[in-house]
């Protein structure tokens, strides 16, 4: 039933007893099974797929990476990855999950076919599911991602559309799995959310989507303030589905609740979580100006948590990208903030030469400085003035990153302890040198494959096209300048200087 009050409306989930209703999974005329909502998974689904997550990213930390640490369940498959928009964490986080499973990803962006040119989404589907062995899909419309999975061949994975989101929530779910969690403990399992409440502060878009049709079914408390208005409303599709879900599983988990206000003060009273995202998705750009008149007071703060009565240890979520009238540096990164660690279940990592995972999660807030190395090259003597840097500026939250490689005229022919010993000898680096690996090509690592994809070079040209060339990071993680091997140092500082301010 849904109660009206003068605040918000609350929506409590019916219960259910011996008798379920049939589920309505996502699978099309060959009874091919698709992930195009969490709605498309049982709660004992959704908690086995949260486990072996959580067992491939221990087992990643522990192993570094090596060959053979991650079963090759995708070994000589060949996952597409059709993007027709633009993406940072979900395609670095979609190439490289594939390639660690052994498969081939295969990045199909609308510039390198003919889907929307000359060719309908149809005919693609036909084709492309008739030759890969696997379908990942960021798409416009759902309507799209509908079409694409009903005359696929293959599974199809929704990795965003305009009503779902369904890896964000993946992500998310092991985000607060880990954060309640003791430290050296096996995972649990999901009925350890139960009672929890997590606010949305935002827009009514596909993330509060997925949250919608899967927090109930967990038992959680899920309260949404958003702004008044028919573009803010709640989609009737999901809360049917969201209805469906919850008739139909069987499950002992006490019943979710979901409130629905237009007032933060009154969404965040007792929350655990706050979460929001973008005001301004992908498509609403021509709403821009209105809709920042829409999210006046919506910014997520301090005083907002705490003047609606928000509980005291309460903690934050946001998919990134962030901009700052979402919600403020304090609470972004601040203690509270859970948000790297969440963009971190999406999948980036470095090895370092030691042979232990580098955590990513210590670079929030920082500026970083991430150079492509090697001790054979002419530009080699320049690891002396990216020490100078490191030395000047670390107090200050610069940090200095180093990735061999021995792609351009083997000029890294050393291992990995003969690199560290060199540069610590000769030049007296003291910042951190990753293990030696591939900057260009099909085993490129993750982090220059986020780091070409956000900054090209001339023309557009993503590739590295020799040792020591230079990305320089923001404290919000954005890639602001790709600098030439050619560029000295000394040249960045000013740069520097001005991102640490």
């Amino acid at each position: 039933m849904i109660q009206l009050g003068s605040r918000f409306f609350r929506y409590a989930a019916p219960r259910v007893g011996s008798v379920a209703l049939n589920r309505s999974f996502s699978t099309n005329a060959v009874r091919q099974r698709n992930l195009l909502t969490l709605a498309d998974l049982s709660i004992p689904e959704l908690d086995a797929l949260i486990q072996r997550a959580a067992d491939f990213k221990k087992t990643c930390k522990q192993h570094a990476l090596k060959s053979g640490a991650i079963e090759h369940s995708l070994q000589d498959k060949t996952v597409a990855l059709i993007f027709s928009k633009r993406s940072t964490r979900t395609r670095v986080a979609s190439e490289s999950s594939a390639a660690l499973l052994g498969g081939h990803p295969m990045f199909l962006a609308p510039s390198d076919i003919q889907l929307g040119v000359n060719e309908s989404l149809l005919d693609s589907a036909y084709v492309i599911s008739s030759m890969v062995d696997g379908i990942m899909a960021r798409v416009g419309g759902h309507d799209e991602i509908e079409m694409l999975a009903e005359h696929s061949q293959v599974p199809v994975i929704n990795a965003l559309s305009s009503r779902f989101h369904p890896t964000q929530i993946l992500a998310d779910l092991l985000t607060l799995l880990e954060n309640i969690s003791e430290p050296g403990a096996p995972l649990p399992s999901l009925s350890a959310l139960v009672g929890l409440k997590v606010t949305w502060v935002g827009d009514s878009n596909n993330i509060l989507n997925d949250m919608l049709v899967t927090y109930p079914r967990l038992g959680m408390c899920l309260s949404v303030a958003a702004p008044k208005g028919d573009a803010y409303a709640p989609d009737p599709v999901v809360f049917d589905l969201m209805n469906k879900g919850l008739a139909a599983e069987r499950t002992d988990l006490p019943q979710g609740i979901v409130e629905w206000t237009h007032s933060p003060e009154d969404a965040v009273r007792e929350a655990d979580y706050i979460v929001t995202d973008t005001w301004i998705s992908m498509g609403d750009e021509a709403s821009k100006e209105q809709r920042l008149i829409d999210f006046n007071g919506f910014q997520v703060t301090e005083a907002l948590a705490k003047k609606g009565g928000a509980k005291p240890d309460w903690k934050f979520l946001h998919c990134l990208p962030r901009k700052a009238q979402e919600v403020d540096d304090e609470v972004f990164y601040g203690p509270r903030s859970l948000v790297f660690p969440e963009a971190e279940n999406r999948n980036l990592k470095a090895q370092l030469s030691q042979g232990k995972s580098y955590d990513f999660n210590q670079l929030v807030g920082k500026v970083v400085l991430i150079v492509n190395t090697a001790s054979k090259c002419g530009f080699t003597p320049q690891l002396e003035g990216l020490e100078k840097l490191y030395k000047d500026y670390k107090d200050r939250g610069l940090v200095v990153l180093g990735f061999p490689c021995n792609q351009f005229a083997k000029q890294e022919p050393e291992n990995d302890d003969g690199i560290s010993n060199f540069c610590m000898v000769n030049y007296g680096v003291s910042f951190p040198i990753m293990s030696k690996s591939d900057v260009n090509g099909a085993n490129t690592n993750e982090v220059f494959k986020f780091l070409k994809h956000e900054k090209p070079g001339f023309l557009g040209f993503e590739g590295i096209k020799w040792n020591f060339t230079k990305f320089l990071v923001n404290k919000e993680g954005k890639v602001v300048e790709r600098y030439s091997p050619t560029t000295k140092p000394d040249a960045i500082a000013a740069d520097i200087e001005k991102l640490l301010q």
